[in-house]
């Protein structure tokens, strides 16, 4: 979970990394969150406002603060902790009845309805789906079935039946229909473009997560997963009884209507983004490339002489790893727009968290 501090881009409370790639984490250079334009520490473990993507502070401070304090919280040091309440309804009536029309006609019919609803409760609460299968599932089933059967004589017999079943199995995530109270444009809430685009199948929240160390919890889901099914059957046969013998003559037609969405299979219907925690990295120049003297990383040969120079961003401004910190890493929007800290500016034009994901057509 992010903390106090690191959700606004403080990571005082955080272990050091290597920041300038010396193989030590105690240097001069390294501290809780490396600058990737520098490969050296923030000052203070903060990172400047400037360089901070609206779109993912605001994300950042949806999460809950931690149930506990920890040093270092990741992966496998947590500092939050809760308990689901899953709740399970099931209603379902059926209906029989049974009519002589005449004293050689009869008619039954059935009419069943089942209304089943799991809900799996949301681990963060005003979030996209927040914990293993999160969310409402539905799986509701409607049948009705009509027999007439005639008697034509005591040796002659006709039997007809007709039969359609309906069933809609579908998987509502958090934020999937406003299912669990997350709202249905999640992603246009938080100034994610591209995510929502009016249906429900992409409603909710974009999938979002980070790994390693500055580990959170993994948000959103693939899109919405429905499964309508429509089963007209017919049926007819005919009994004849001639001495010892029964001759049954008959046919049957089972039709199948399918219509099916399934966002996880699909790509994600409303993006998809993760953020490890790559440290800064640094390569050599390319043909006509300028390195700003700040993201220089002189290279040295086995005996202490300068063997070449690198540079920890390309010939567009992107730096060419991270901040070590995955949390960081996400606030910064690393790698999705073009930095303007290397012409002469103080400021990073980090925006737009997505502007280069788009929905999957469907």
């Amino acid at each position: 979970m992010p903390t106090a501090g690191s959700r606004n881009g403080n990571f005082t409370g955080f272990a050091n990394h290597d920041c300038d790639g010396d193989g030590s984490s105690t240097g001069a250079n390294d501290g809780p969150v490396c600058n990737p334009f520098t490969g050296k520490a923030f000052a203070n473990a903060t990172i400047p406002d400037a360089l901070i993507s609206p779109i993912s502070k605001k994300l950042a401070n949806l999460f809950p603060l931690p149930t506990v304090n920890v040093f270092n919280p990741d992966q496998n040091n947590n500092n939050f902790f809760t308990q689901r309440a899953n709740k399970e309804l099931i209603n379902n009536y059926e209906i029989k009845i049974d009519h002589k029309l005449t004293a050689k006609n009869s008619l039954s019919g059935r009419f069943n309805d089942q209304r089943l609803k799991t809900n799996r409760a949301n681990l963060l609460p005003g979030l996209p789906t927040a914990g293993f299968g999160a969310g409402d599932e539905l799986g509701n089933t409607r049948q009705v079935s009509v027999t007439d059967t005639h008697t034509f004589s005591p040796t002659i017999l006709n039997e007809f039946r007709f039969g359609l079943t309906q069933i809609n199995i579908s998987i509502l995530n958090c934020g999937v229909g406003g299912a669990c109270g997350t709202s249905a444009t999640f992603a246009t809430d938080i100034g994610y473009p591209n995510a929502n685009d009016g249906s429900l199948a992409a409603s909710g929240g974009p999938g979002l997560g980070n790994f390693g160390s500055g580990f959170t919890e993994y948000l959103g889901d693939g899109g919405l997963f429905q499964v309508k099914s429509k089963n007209p059957y017919f049926a007819d046969s005919l009994t004849i009884v001639h001495g010892t013998h029964v001759t049954k003559f008959g046919g049957e037609m089972r039709l199948r209507y399918l219509n099916t969405i399934d966002g996880g299979r699909s790509g994600f219907l409303k993006g998809n983004m993760q953020y490890a925690d790559d440290a800064p990295a640094s390569n050599r120049l390319v043909g006509g490339q300028v390195c700003p003297l700040a993201s220089q990383r002189p290279i040295f040969d086995i005996d202490g002489n300068l063997d070449h120079t690198e540079c920890y961003i390309d010939a567009n401004g992107i730096p060419y790893g991270g901040t070590a910190n995955a949390q960081a890493n996400e606030l910064m929007s690393l790698r999705l727009t073009a930095a303007k800290f290397l012409a002469g500016r103080s400021t990073c034009a980090l925006r737009n968290m997505a502007s280069s994901f788009r929905t999957i057509g469907r």
